[in-house]
């Protein structure tokens, strides 16, 4: 199965369950500014179209955090009703949290750069057995100095999609945004968001075409 990336391929074994984006965006305009918003109404229109979508479709989201340190689930709380949409966040900083907290063995941690969608993978997959949510986010990155061949700014996520009775599938891009430590985190937090409804309607699509393999 190929990813949008044709130049990786999923492992086998990850087959019908993982969909690998690998995109660098390199950004240095704040998300607001390209829809011509102030920072205030962009925040409010973007986190409440959100929480309509998962509010519609009867979905809840759980998030495991590292880079934004739980900027992500925040961002939805400051809407009224998120009680009903939003489950729970893990914010694993540490490489020790991440193994305690969502389990992630110490193969992947020495397998993989901790900024990698390897990681965020395993870190969606470690949230899902721990919480019933519908959605799970995932995110590890660097906000300001990257090192080990990691750019400044470089995010990695993973999206988990399920249902009972229908495959889980898992999304994961990696994005690159250029600002302070802090409007890095941002950004990285919002695009989150945003990427929700983009993924669950890829997903829905694939199931009525029942086809596993978009």
């Amino acid at each position: 199965m190929n990813g949008i990336d044709t130049a990786s391929r999923v492992p086998k074994q990850e087959r019908g369950l993982l969909r690998n984006r690998h995109e660098y965006f390199p950004c240095s305009i704040p998300l607001f500014e390209l829809h011509g918003l102030q920072p205030e109404d962009h925040q409010m229109t973007e986190i409440e179209n959100v929480a309509n979508y998962l509010r519609r479709r009867s979905l809840t989201l759980a998030t495991a955090e590292s880079c934004t340190a739980g900027l992500i689930a925040s961002q939805l709380a400051e809407v009224p009703g998120a009680g009903g949409l939003l489950e729970c966040a893990f914010v694993v900083y540490s490489p020790a949290a991440k193994r305690s907290c969502l389990g992630i063995s110490d193969e992947i941690l020495r397998q993989y750069n901790l900024t990698s969608t390897e990681v965020s993978c395993a870190m969606a997959k470690g949230a899902a057995e721990r919480c019933s949510a519908s959605v799970i986010i995932a995110n590890t990155g660097v906000a300001d100095d990257g090192g080990e061949g990691v750019e400044a700014g470089t995010q990695c996520y993973a999206w988990l999609l399920r249902t009972p009775g229908i495959p889980t599938r898992i999304y994961t891009e990696t994005r690159q945004f250029s600002g302070s430590r802090n409007e890095v985190r941002q950004m990285a937090a919002e695009y989150a968001l945003q990427r929700i409804q983009h993924y669950h309607a890829q997903w829905l699509a694939s199931r009525e075409r029942g086809n596993d393999d978009d």
